[in-house]
Formats: C-alpha cells, sequence, structure tokens
C-alpha cells in the first residue's frame, strides 16, 4: 500500500495514470480460482518475475494503455493456455473493473 500511495503522489503531481500491476499480482494471489499456486509469480529470489509474473505485468500494461481486455490475446507459447487465460482475466478485471 505504502507503493502505491507513493505512485499516486507522483500520478497526481503529473496527471499522468498509474499500471495497477501491483494490485494485479495480490488480486492473482486472493483469488480462489487460482490455476496455479501464485508464488510461481515470483523467480527464486523473490523479487523477479517468473515468465506468469511476466505475462500478468504484460497483460495490465496492456489494459492500461489500450483500455481494452487483454483476454484472448496472444500468449507465450511456454505458458499453459488456462493459465494465460487466467492471468488475462485477473489483469482485465484489476484495470478495466470487469
Amino acid at each position: 500500500q505504502t507503493l502505491a500511495d507513493g505512485y499516486a503522489m507522483y500520478q497526481q503531481s503529473t496527471g499522468g495514470s498509474i499500471a495497477p500491476v501491483g494490485f494485479a499480482w495480490k488480486d492473482a494471489v486472493d483469488d480462489p480460482a487460482q490455476t496455479f499456486d501464485t508464488a510461481g509469480l515470483w523467480a527464486g529470489d523473490g523479487s523477479h518475475p517468473t515468465l506468469h509474473g511476466s505475462y500478468l505485468t504484460a497483460a495490465v500494461f496492456f489494459a492500461q494503455l489500450y483500455d481494452q481486455s487483454p483476454e484472448g490475446l496472444a500468449y507465450p507459447q511456454e505458458l499453459p493456455a488456462e493459465d494465460a487465460a487466467w492471468l488475462a482475466s485477473i489483469a482485465a478485471a484489476t484495470t478495466l473493473g470487469g
């Protein structure tokens, strides 16, 4: 929340927009309909994203930048289709409200 508050301060002072990546990650972790263990969003160092985490982040940025759902878009071959669909739905819900 502290990071979100800091970003909001910068957003207000610049008039820019914020891609709610951190909130999407939290929503993914909290979602009981997870298609995989969401600890798998983070690499072994506990800081950097895995392919799953990177895809969720990219999906949030897509939704924020284009004001469109990332659902149904292409995804990396290495990512299981079920996981990609679920991550895209999390990104859409968090960013677009549905």
